[in-house]
């Protein structure tokens, strides 16, 4: 009798574990969607505040720059705090900053929701990757992490398709509600499933900075930079760059978007399985297939069926971007995981912003096409990055 009940009881724990591991999915799921949502909504939150497009790219600026410098701080002042604790106040303040954007009655009152936005990135994500390896057994391990950034990843390209879908039924200020509904339902079961996990040090600010001597992590770094800026560059103005080479309904735009991130997420599968292989290959095919895309864009593209098979083969690409790149970190500092992690999202981030800002510059003074022209030298830098990677010591294979 006591052997069954230890067996339950350990079943029982396990159960509750990867309960805990689908918690942190969605809240990862949670942050990166309200950070992309407003790409989406980009046209009519414009238009309700009479303000220019470049100007609305800094709904995507503020939050990616806050959560560029405050996730390594977040990371290294934890120290031996519980992370349950810190999560749970991240997610309260999610609810708080979506309740205010709803309500925001000028664009600066939105943009200081979007700042709040920020912090909470930077903290959840930070942090959910790293707990992987202390709920779950260890030959779990690596499921239960790309479950965790599954969440990023299906977020990264089903958020703005929810963003335009939302706001064409309940308006862009309800597609907030919805988010700040879904971050309340996260932050309890964060709160029902998570355990206590109490840091295991005090001090970690010397090995993040050392961490930087390693040159296999540094380019990967890069080529994040280079990569994920060429696209938001583009992306962060895709409503009104496909409306104007097509004219689509917003309708019409609704499901191509959908489409793309449902795209997005078999890539994630597939770029997932083969980066676990060949890593190199992998984020090559992933560059080349976006600056494909971009170089279709101004080419090719011209009718909603062109449209509709570039934009299929952007989101199978991209889709595969945060899996493949935090693969390339995982295997540069394997025994540093939550630091290389904090170092990704700091510059994935960061990425986010200069993309957006420098798009926004491009569109508002010479064109949406110009956008396109400078995310195609950032994207070329890429897949530079990952030619020398190839001649490094211990390079990623």
């Amino acid at each position: 009798m006591e052997n069954i009940a230890s067996v339950s009881q350990k079943t029982n724990s396990s159960h509750r574990h990867w309960w805990a591991v689908i918690a942190l999915s969605l809240a990862t799921f949670s942050v990166v969607t309200i950070e992309m949502l407003p790409v989406g909504l980009l046209n009519p939150i414009r238009d309700s505040f009479g303000i220019s497009t470049g100007i609305s790219g800094f709904m995507i600026v503020i939050p990616a720059i806050i959560a560029a410098f405050f996730s390594p701080i977040v990371v290294i002042g934890a120290g031996k705090r519980d992370r349950k604790k810190i999560l749970l106040f991240l997610a309260l303040l999610l609810v708080v900053a979506n309740i205010i954007s709803a309500y925001s009655a000028s664009i600066v009152q939105l943009l200081i929701a979007r700042a709040i936005v920020g912090f909470c990135i930077g903290g959840i994500w930070a942090f959910a990757g790293g707990l992987a390896l202390r709920l779950v057994p260890e030959k779990s391990v690596a499921l239960a992490t790309s479950l965790i950034f599954g969440g990023v990843a299906a977020a990264s390209v089903l958020g703005i398709p929810m963003g335009v879908f939302i706001g064409e039924y309940l308006g862009w200020r309800g597609a907030f509600i919805v988010m700040g509904l879904f971050s309340f339902t996260v932050l309890v079961l964060m709160f029902i499933c998570l355990p206590s996990l109490s840091g295991s040090t005090s001090s970690l600010s010397k090995a993040f900075f050392a961490q930087f001597k390693n040159t296999q992590l540094v380019l990967g770094l890069l080529v994040t930079l280079f990569l994920v800026c060429a696209h938001f560059m583009v992306f962060t103005y895709v409503r009104p760059l496909l409306q104007t080479i097509t004219t689509l309904s917003n309708n019409t735009l609704a499901v191509l978007l959908f489409a793309y991130g449902i795209s997005g997420i078999i890539g994630n599968f597939i770029f997932g399985i083969q980066s676990a292989k060949r890593l190199n290959i992998a984020v090559s095919v992933i560059i080349i297939g976006i600056l494909s895309v971009f170089l279709g864009f101004l080419f090719w593209v011209s009718s909603p069926t062109m449209t509709t098979v570039v934009m299929l083969i952007w989101g199978l690409m991209y889709g595969g971007v945060s899996v493949a790149l935090m693969t390339w970190i995982m295997t540069a500092v394997p025994k540093g995981i939550e630091l290389g992690s904090s170092a990704y999202i700091a510059i994935f981030n960061l990425a986010i912003a200069l993309g957006a800002y420098l798009g926004g510059l491009s569109v508002d003074n010479y064109g949406l096409n110009s956008t396109l022209f400078i995310a195609i030298l950032f994207i070329t830098s890429a897949l530079l990055c990952v030619f020398a990677s190839k001649y490094t010591k211990c390079s990623v294979k």
